[in-house]
């Protein structure tokens, strides 16, 4: 490659979602991409049009911020609560038709973690993101290592 970088002359000819544009977030090293469009989160691969990943219940918003070589996504989804207030999560898709799996599920309930989003994934599948401890945002964020 001689280093030139080409740009579409449309920054929306890369595609929308239900009519909204798309924000990427990250690209493999594959060109499959992911990223939200409007409050929705969604997988690009390189040689299709966005599609729209599964979310959990009471959903207003989610965007994928990471995907690995493996098909691997993370991000937030965020919720509406029965008293009206918003939780945010962090989220781990196993493939682009898998539904959400919460990181925080897959902790220890006693940790005093309340994890916000996930925006780091490997291609081993580890994942970097951040959250509270015990009520304080917590500037380092977390680590998880998925059991294998």
């Amino acid at each position: 490659s001689d280093g030139t970088v080409s740009l579409p002359s449309d920054p929306l000819s890369w595609g929308a979602l239900a009519g909204r544009p798309l924000k990427g977030y990250a690209i493999t090293s594959l060109g499959d991409s992911c990223g939200s469009s409007g409050a929705v989160p969604f997988f690009k691969p390189i040689d299709g049009g966005a599609r729209p990943l599964n979310v959990v219940r009471n959903t207003s918003f989610g965007r994928a911020m990471d995907i690995n070589t493996r098909g691997q996504l993370v991000g937030q989804i965020e919720t509406l609560t029965k008293s009206n207030s918003y939780q945010e999560g962090a989220f781990l898709w196993e493939g682009i038709d898998a539904n959400p799996v919460d990181l925080e599920k897959l902790i220890d309930k006693n940790s005093g973690w309340d994890l916000s989003y996930a925006d780091h994934i490997n291609s081993s599948g580890d994942i970097a993101g951040n959250g509270y401890r015990n009520g304080v945002p917590n500037g380092l964020g977390f680590i998880m290592i998925l059991k294998r």
